[in-house]
């Protein structure tokens, strides 16, 4: 579909869902991620990124996708998070949302780390990517980094993994932010995550 307004994408994934086919959305500010989550109010969200986004005090930005996209929290795997607003914190224990904090992988390990998500994920999954999920000295070039990150090669153990053993519906890569970007070094990480998510689908979504 190529470059598609903001405002124009719900309807697009409302067209692509009825066609059976697996949205591959590419952006942008999280909030994007809005418009295509609403339209599968069924699915686990895995979700990788610094910052929760459940904010529910505030609608219509990249701090609330998870409160706007109305998903079921109590469903949701938050992966990376290391930057959380004591609202979230709440919202976070609230609705028992399954966390795993960029020092969870220090602490347990990738392996350890993917047996916990098999044992929350049930049905179908979506899956989203901020790009500041990773430490900044890999993925500069976004609008909120936080230092402590995680490195490409712990999300890609995971990713290839998720990609190949659950029914993933849709998926995103967000946050890239060029103007901060240093040597392309985010866009190139970002392209590689992206293909290793295609390369690795169960689906095989582009032949």
């Amino acid at each position: 579909y190529g470059d598609v307004a903001k405002k124009k994408l719900s309807k697009v994934i409302e067209v692509m869902k009825k066609d059976e086919k697996i949205p591959i959305v590419i952006g942008g500010d999280h909030s994007i991620t809005v418009e295509v989550l609403k339209h599968y109010p069924e699915v686990t969200v895995i979700y990788f990124d610094a910052h929760p986004d459940i904010i529910s005090s505030m609608n219509g930005y990249y701090g609330s996708v998870l409160i706007d996209a109305e998903v079921d929290l109590g469903k949701t795997i938050e992966i990376g998070v290391r930057e959380p607003e004591i609202e979230e914190l709440k919202n976070i224990k609230k609705n028992r949302v399954k966390v795993i904090t960029a020092e969870d992988f220090d602490e347990k390990g990738v392996k350890v780390i993917w047996e916990e998500i098999k044992k929350k994920v049930k049905g179908p999954v979506y899956v989203s990517v901020d790009l500041d999920v990773f430490d900044p000295a890999f993925a500069p070039g976004v609008s909120a980094p936080v230092p402590g990150g995680l490195s490409f090669n712990q999300v890609l153990f995971l990713m290839r993994r998720i990609m190949s053993e659950f029914d993933v519906v849709g998926f995103d890569v967000m946050e890239l932010t060029p103007r901060f970007d240093i040597d392309d070094r985010t866009a190139h990480l970002a392209v590689k995550l992206l293909l290793e998510m295609i390369v690795n689908h169960k689906k095989k979504v582009i032949n």
